[in-house]
């Protein structure tokens, strides 16, 4: 049977920034075909860990034995809000702002959970959650017709800001952010094509025929 490499991304990840690496790693056409996973963060986790995965992205990882976790991006995490919207002409938002407002949730198991309790302190205050969506397409929907506003990766709406159909608010200093991981067996690195595939998405590297 011919190998494949399996590559497993929390759906944030493969939906909005994996896919431009993927495309230049098959047009050089060294390694074998990828086999693209998208899932929940969680599920992404267990196939890696079960054997199932060559190489995840992910937005979070819990350190296992046995396996090697790379930083590949930190990737801002941004308030989106409707064109019209009282903050919609903020250049950023402030935490005590933030720590008021309704939010509107996303995809669960994406870590943005605990990445604010880091960022607002063990005792808050803390944003609430105005309703709970399953997706973050789901959640551009709603803040576009007006439903509220919410925090998202940077990336995911970029499309999104181009066209004016939403408004990207960055939180200020110190910021808010999500560093984004690539994870591995350990044994991969004995491996031409995942190590070369893992070289094009942390460095920006194109696979080479070699490993030095």
């Amino acid at each position: 049977m011919e190998a494949r490499l399996r590559v497993g991304a929390s759906s944030n990840i493969g939906i909005y920034m994996l896919q431009p690496y993927i495309r230049r790693y098959k047009e050089l056409g060294v390694g074998p075909e990828v086999d693209e996973v998208k899932a929940a963060n969680p599920t992404v986790a267990r196939h890696l860990s079960d054997g199932e995965l060559d190489v995840a992205i992910m937005e979070w990882w819990h350190d296992l034995p046995g396996f090697h976790a790379q930083a590949w991006r930190n990737e801002p995490v941004v308030l989106i809000v409707p064109p019209g919207h009282p903050l919609a002409r903020r250049t950023d938002i402030d935490r005590d702002t933030l720590s008021n407002m309704a939010l509107i949730g996303g995809e669960p198991g994406t870590g943005t959970g605990r990445l604010l309790a880091t960022y607002f302190g063990e005792h808050g205050p803390f944003p609430t959650v105005s309703m709970q969506l399953g997706s973050t397409e789901a959640v551009k929907q709603a803040v576009k017709v007006g439903l509220g506003a919410s925090l998202v990766l940077e990336s995911s709406v970029r499309e999104e800001v181009q066209n004016g159909s939403l408004v990207a608010i960055p939180v200020s200093e110190p910021g808010l952010s999500k560093e984004l991981m690539v994870i591995y067996p350990n044994g991969m690195t004995a491996g031409l094509y995942h190590l070369n595939l893992v070289q094009r998405i942390t460095l920006g590297e194109h696979p080479t025929s070699s490993v030095q």
